[in-house]
């Protein structure tokens, strides 16, 4: 479902309220899984898995940029080209009105 360039982790908060618990954690993480995203379950009340959750994500992240790099790095060694077309478009000049619009 998700490009690979995109990170996704889905994030099961307030597990401090289990007994409250309206989706069950194995299919969040089912649905996780299909979807090609990772599961957390999390608590910010009592600072549970929040922090490795966005550690993890960060991790992933970069070695996702790091992959793109090398995967760029080849495709230039076998004739492809990183040289990027930047069009700047002026906007056309409107005419100057009154300060009451006439």
């Amino acid at each position: 479902m998700l490009g690979q360039d995109v990170c996704l982790t889905i994030a099961g908060n307030k597990t401090d309220l289990e007994k409250n618990r309206a989706v069950p954690a194995s299919e969040a993480e089912e649905y996780a899984a299909s979807v090609g995203a990772t599961h957390v379950l999390t608590s910010a009340k009592l600072n549970r898995c929040i922090e490795d959750l966005f550690l993890n994500l960060s991790r992933r992240m970069i070695e996702v940029a790091e992959s793109n790099d090398e995967q760029h790095r080849n495709s230039l060694g076998r004739g492809g080209s990183s040289r990027r077309n930047v069009v700047i478009v002026e906007d056309e000049p409107q005419p100057k009105r009154g300060c009451c619009g006439g």
